[in-house]
C-alpha cells in the first residue's frame, strides 16, 4: 500500500495529511533524539524509519495506531544504529588495544561474559529480551520502555525482574554457581 492511497482509504483531507505527517515527524524525532541523544544521529535515524513505514505500511493492521507502529520503528532503528555504532568502538578499540594498556585476561573474560549473557538472552520471548536489552544494554529507564512497549510501567518492572531471575537461573544451570558466588 502507498502512502497516499493510505491517506485515502483513512479518508483525510490534504490539511489533516499535513497535520498529521508533522504529528508524526515531531513524535519520531523525539524518540529517536531520546536515544541517540544527537541531532544529526537522530535526523538519520528519522530518514531511514521513513523508508521502513513506507515499505512495510501495508503491515499496519490499525490505521489508529499509526503514531504509536511509527515509534516502534523508529526505536528499533535507533537501537540497531546504537549497537552498530558500539560494534564499531569496540572493534576500533580492540584494533588499538596494547598489552601495556590492559589487563588482556580480564578485558577477555569480561568480553566472553557478556557474549555469553547476550547469548543467553535467546531463551527470552521477544518482547522480554527487547525490554532486558533496553534496561541494560541501552541504560533506559522503565517508563521509556513502558512508554515504546505500550505497556504500564510495573508490566514491564515485573517482565523485567522475572527475566533477570531465569536468566540467572540459566547461566548457573549452564555454567555452575561458582562463577556467580553462590
Amino acid at each position: 500500500m502507498e502512502w497516499k492511497h493510505f491517506m485515502e482509504v483513512e479518508q483525510f483531507s490534504d490539511d489533516d495529511q499535513d497535520e498529521l505527517l508533522e504529528h508524526l515527524y515531531k513524535h519520531m524525532f523525539m524518540v529517536a533524539y531520546a536515544k541517540v541523544k544527537n541531532r544529526s544521529d537522530a535526523l538519520d535515524i528519522v530518514q531511514e524509519s521513513w523508508v521502513k513505514i513506507l515499505v512495510k505500511l501495508e503491515t499496519l493492521k490499525d490505521p489508529k495506531k499509526l503514531i504509536q507502529w511509527s515509534k516502534v520503528i523508529v526505536a528499533n532503528t535507533a537501537m540497531n544504529a546504537l549497537k552498530k555504532r558500539s560494534v564499531q568502538v569496540v572493534s576500533m578499540y580492540d584494533e588499538h588495544m596494547s598489552i601495556d594498556d590492559i589487563n588482556v585476561g580480564l578485558y577477555m573474560e569480561e568480553k566472553i561474559l557478556k557474549q555469553l549473557i547476550y547469548e543467553s538472552l535467546s531463551i527470552l520471548e521477544e518482547d522480554t529480551r527487547k525490554m532486558m536489552i533496553c534496561k541494560f544494554y541501552y541504560g533506559w529507564r522503565d517508563q521509556q520502555i513502558a512508554e515504546i512497549m505500550e505497556m504500564p510501567v510495573g508490566t514491564v518492572k515485573a517482565r523485567i525482574h522475572r527475566a533477570k531471575t531465569r536468566l540467572k537461573e540459566h547461566l548457573i544451570n549452564e555454567f555452575g554457581a561458582s562463577a556467580y558466588g553462590s
